[in-house]
């Protein structure tokens, strides 16, 4: 079998999202952060054959975030945003938690939205995958 990393980022969202409408959310955030991530470099390297500066999903949450750092006190969006996803990944030193606490859905929800958006910042639509495009009717993203 051989995939495109698009391919592979696209079939792992599918399964993120399966995952998710099945309540199965921690699975679906290392899914859908994996898609959002090669996802984010494809924008990346979508803008330097283009020349055009894109802005992948969470630089752009980032840079809403950074005006309101003071009022929400949040220093480091990035790693704010990752910190469950990064702790489902690695266990981390001595000092790591054992348990972790989190809004897992709305985290899920994040990283599947996230790659959804860095898909449509590269083709300006949305991919034609029959669950993709379903899930994006259900929650309201077009």
């Amino acid at each position: 079998m051989k995939l495109s990393k698009e391919q592979a980022a696209i079939s792992q969202l599918c399964d993120a999202i399966e995952l998710f409408c099945n309540g199965k959310y921690v699975s679906a955030i290392t899914l859908a952060a994996a898609s959002e991530e090669v996802l984010a470099q494809l924008v990346n390297i979508h803008s330097k054959k283009t020349g055009i500066p894109y802005s992948t999903a969470e630089d752009t949450e980032a840079a809403m975030f950074y005006r309101f750092k003071d009022f929400l006190g949040i220093r480091n969006y990035h790693a704010y945003r990752n910190k469950i996803k990064n702790e489902l990944k690695h266990h981390g030193d001595l000092g790591n938690k054992d348990f972790l606490t989190g809004n897992f859905k709305q985290i899920a929800l994040n990283h599947i939205a996230g790659s959804i958006v860095n898909y449509k910042t590269i083709y300006n639509k949305l991919t034609n995958e029959k669950k993709i495009t379903e899930f994006c009717l259900e929650i309201g993203l077009s």
